[in-house]
């Protein structure tokens, strides 16, 4: 997820590569309820995402000061979270709200 004023269109995020070259945005209908945020969701083609993986990262980008998150991704058993330089402490506050928010529980 990536805190943006529109989505990228997919050009842009060819001539970007990495990450956003192996990606396509979530349907609009897919976050409609984070659509406040200005947050815009990717995920890898022809991926199926569990509707609980979603409302958990979607709650989590609902936090209490998660405007301070620039982007989120998981990537296998990864999650990374970044932010700006005026927003840090503000990311550090939340992280690991948003961590716990999105963790699965093992048992």
């Amino acid at each position: 997820m990536i805190r943006s004023g529109h989505q990228i269109p997919k050009i842009f995020r060819w001539l970007e590569g990495g990450l956003f070259n192996w990606t396509v945005p979530l349907e609009d209908s897919d976050i409609s309820s984070i659509k406040e945020t200005e947050l815009y969701a990717y995920k890898v083609p022809n991926q199926k995402l569990p509707s609980s993986f979603k409302e958990r990262v979607f709650s989590a980008v609902r936090l209490p000061r998660s405007n301070g998150l620039l982007g989120i991704a998981v990537v296998d058993t990864y999650l990374a979270v970044w932010t700006d330089t005026n927003r840090i402490k503000t990311l550090l506050a939340t992280a690991p709200l948003v961590r716990s928010a999105i963790q699965m529980d093992n048992n």
